[in-house]
């Protein structure tokens, strides 16, 4: 999956159980941020295809770590309200719902942004081990247990460049801005939609 797609996901899951409800549209923005953290790894491609192919998918994409840095991102955002810094940085720019919340106290315990910030990282490793192998490249796996195993793990349900679930989760986004009285059930729609289409891959 791509940046855009997982963010979406994290987005959208966050949205369908109703945490943007109780604890304010930052939670799902920050889920967004959470869902995309595990990619942290992919910035060893600075250091050449080696460090990357060794790297990637495995530093990043471990159940620990994906948990550690998932669960930071949603410390860091309740601690220093950094999705209201940004919200407020791009309504400088661009025209913005009007909503209040960027400048509400935060609710909620810590403890809730941590957990939904490292439910939101561990949704990016299951996307991963469904979607890979492509016409000019083999499957890629994840080293789940890495570092205590080199395992890699992958169940290639979709290969990569399919643009279908971006389609779907950008029209399941699309919809919920049209149809905001009805956030929830369109969320529950768009990952009933996620899931019918990987699905497929099993036939």
């Amino acid at each position: 999956m791509t940046t855009f797609e997982h963010a979406l996901l994290g987005i959208t899951g966050t949205i369908a159980v109703g945490m943007h409800g109780r604890y304010g549209w930052s939670i799902a923005a920050m889920a967004g941020a959470a869902a995309v953290s595990p990619d942290w790894d992919g910035l060893s491609l600075m250091f050449g295809g080696a460090a990357f192919d060794m790297a990637h998918r495995a530093w990043g994409h471990n159940l620990f770590v994906a948990c550690l840095v998932g669960a930071a991102v949603g410390a860091i955002d309740h601690r220093w309200r950094v999705s209201g810094r940004v919200r407020r940085w791009l309504a400088a720019w661009i025209r913005m719902p009007n909503s209040q919340d960027h400048r509400a106290p935060w609710r909620g315990h810590a403890t809730i942004w941590m957990a939904v910030g490292a439910l939101a990282a561990l949704s990016h490793l299951a996307t991963d081990l469904v979607f890979s192998g492509a016409d000019t490249a083999g499957d890629w796996g994840l080293k789940l247990l890495w570092p205590l195993s080199d395992q890699a793990w992958v169940y290639p349900l979709v290969r990569w460049g399919d643009p279908s679930i971006s389609i779907i989760l950008f029209g399941g986004a699309l919809a919920m801005l049209c149809w905001p009285r009805h956030h929830r059930p369109t969320a529950w729609a768009t990952l009933g939609l996620v899931a019918a289409y990987l699905a497929r891959g099993l036939c």
